[in-house]
């Protein structure tokens, strides 16, 4: 079975104040039971555990916060699979929904140079 484990991650750098950033990153486990997809992914989180030195000489450090979620994944992973859905009690606001070119992938799609475009634009 697959399952889609939600991982919090969150990083600091030392000596500055209120500089936290979290992320939840999404990963695929492939598990046959569900103690089997809680073990893989607390072991995948412990690896989140590290610091390093950014470009700017500062110390960032990296700490598994812990789990935000596991889902399993309903379908085949296969094109067009649904892997993850929420739902919200309301209806979606104008302002939620965006054309092209506000989603995010497009907006940066200068500094994503490996994705293909899939338009006539020849890469520089």
């Amino acid at each position: 079975m697959w399952f889609l484990a939600q991982l919090g991650i969150e990083m600091a750098v030392e000596g500055k104040q209120l500089t936290y950033l979290t992320h939840i990153n999404f990963h695929l486990i492939e598990a046959p039971d569900l103690e089997t997809v809680f073990r893989k992914a607390v072991q995948l989180g412990d690896d989140y555990n590290y610091s390093y030195t950014n470009p700017a000489g500062e110390t960032v450090s990296m700490r598994f916060a812990g789990l935000v979620e596991i889902d399993v994944i309903h379908e085949p992973l296969a094109d067009l699979a649904e892997i993850y859905s929420e739902q919200l009690p309301r209806r979606l606001r104008a302002d939620e929904i965006k054309s092209k070119e506000e989603l995010w992938i497009f907006k940066n799609k200068d500094r994503l140079k490996w994705i293909p475009t899939g338009s006539d634009e020849q890469p520089e």
